[in-house]
């Protein structure tokens, strides 16, 4: 040949060459496949394979259904391939109404018969509408029970007594001032959320704020941070000031996101009244002695371990999650859990949710992977949308499934509460009292501040029907004042 010995290749990199330009020309293949069809030895096809997957030319898995041996694709090739096969997928969803995606929603979230919880499943539901906040006093009374109808308070005490449920505000807020010198800042009215304890890791979006505060706020976070969980005579007697006072801050130090108690009572009494006609008795000459309370209060904080690595003490253990990327990931998840399908018109009520650009990196991620799937599920709206395989399995069965033309009352809390944000009209502002009637996921009516608005046509034994459930939802409001002016 003429060259020196030293340039003249060795068969195995000739082997390699010849290897390298019949896998670039084709898809999935067996080393026993390419061995026999340009006629090399097997061990010459390994060698070779091995350093092309080496270098990342190559990858191996399994891509071909039906075979069982391992297989080798040139990674170019297969990229091309997962890109034709994730826009297959795509194009063969049909997409479904803003109205059937409403109607599939209180089937996904167990707000409507017969797809309602049991006692049992209270912590199932909480756990899907973790992370969203909502009026304190809306949980009892409107959120859990339209999904669990036979939900009692002594279930939800059991969960928070048990250690399974927390509450709290768990977007932390900045307040300024000695709450004690001024009114509370919390009320009924107030965002509050729900979540499992042990993802308080991820549902918490800062483990180590700021805690400085004044007055009875301030001495109480010291008390708590030194002591621990303690109850109300506890605080009182640790801070030495009137048990007003400690109410006052501790209240305070909830509507900021820094404390909460392993018990819902202190809620309840809070959103009922309880709270202020104990105050009230308390003005007559002979105070009487307020009972024992319940429960606890102590620092809302993430585990400790999670505290020591944010604040540069440690290193995270297994099984937490503490990296901003980690803790987008798993909302993004907790949010495709909660409704099923996702895509940024869904998530306007979601105040806790990254933004939609961190989202889509995730989602876009986790399609690659074939654990979600991406596509045009909801017509009507531009840009991207995801869903669960679960999701889209019980969409498919509930295409054919008739709509009944049953009446859903929701309250405007609720996360179902999408009126005026994917349905045509005006959107129902999240207070407490205000609430939505669907039919078939259309807004036939609303009470916003005790008045009754119509949203849609219908005819006089609906509209009777729709009364007859908001006067059950809402006795005393004055419905019929608003009703009358239709």
């Amino acid at each position: 040949s003429g060259q020196p010995a030293s340039e003249t290749p060795t068969q195995d990199e000739a082997e390699l060459v010849l290897v390298r330009s019949r896998v670039e020309s084709i898809g999935p293949f067996t080393p026993a496949a390419l061995a026999d069809a340009i006629g090399l030895r097997r061990g010459g096809i390994d060698i070779a394979l091995a350093n092309m997957e080496a270098t990342g030319n190559v990858l191996r898995g399994r891509f071909t259904p039906g075979v069982d041996e391992e297989e080798f694709c040139d990674r170019r090739i297969l990229a091309r391939i997962h890109r034709a096969t994730i826009s297959g997928l795509r194009r063969e969803i049909e997409p479904i109404s803003a109205a059937t995606f409403i109607r599939f929603l209180t089937r996904w979230q167990h707000a409507s018969s017969p797809w309602h919880l049991d006692r049992g499943g209270l912590l199932e539901a909480v756990e899907q509408l973790q992370g969203f906040e909502a009026a304190a006093g809306a949980w009892e009374a409107e959120i859990l029970p339209l999904r669990v109808p036979d939900f009692t308070s002594s279930s939800l005490d059991d969960l928070s007594l048990g250690g399974e449920v927390v509450w709290g505000r768990f977007s932390r807020r900045t307040t300024i001032g000695d709450s004690a010198a001024g009114k509370a800042t919390m009320s009924r009215n107030v965002p509050i959320s729900l979540g499992l304890r042990d993802a308080l890791d991820w549902l918490l979006n800062d483990p180590t704020p700021d805690r400085e505060q004044v007055g009875a706020a301030g001495e109480i976070l010291e008390l708590l941070s030194s002591r621990g969980a303690s109850f109300l005579p506890e605080i009182t007697s640790g801070i030495r000031r009137l048990p007003s006072d400690v109410e006052t801050g501790l209240w305070h130090l909830v509507a900021s996101g820094l404390v909460t108690s392993d018990g819902f009572s202190t809620v309840r009494s809070m959103a009922d009244g309880t709270r202020k006609r104990v105050q009230r008795s308390t003005r007559s000459r002979r105070e009487p002695r307020r009972r024992a309370p319940t429960s606890r209060w102590s620092l809302l904080q993430g585990p400790p371990a999670l505290i020591d690595a944010a604040e540069g003490n440690g290193e995270l253990p297994n099984g937490l999650i503490g990296t901003p990327e980690k803790i987008v990931e798993t909302r993004a998840m907790q949010l495709l859990h909660r409704y099923g399908i996702v895509f940024p018109e869904v998530l306007a009520r979601e105040p806790m949710a990254p933004r939609w650009r961190e989202l889509l990196r995730v989602y876009r991620r986790a399609e690659a992977k074939g654990e979600i799937r991406g596509g045009r599920f909801v017509a009507g709206f531009v840009g991207e949308q995801f869903a669960l395989p679960e999701a889209m399995e019980a969409l498919r069965s509930f295409r054919k499934t008739v709509p009944d033309g049953r009446l859903i009352a929701v309250s405007a809390c609720d996360p179902l509460n999408l009126a005026g944000v994917l349905t045509p009209g005006p959107r129902v502002p999240a207070l407490l009292g205000n609430l939505v009637v669907f039919r078939d996921g259309v807004p036939l009516a609303s009470v916003r501040g005790g008045e009754l608005e119509w949203h849609a046509e219908i005819d006089e034994a609906t509209r009777e029907e729709a009364l007859a459930l908001l006067h059950r939802r809402r006795s005393g409001l004055k419905l019929l004042r608003g009703a009358a002016a239709v």
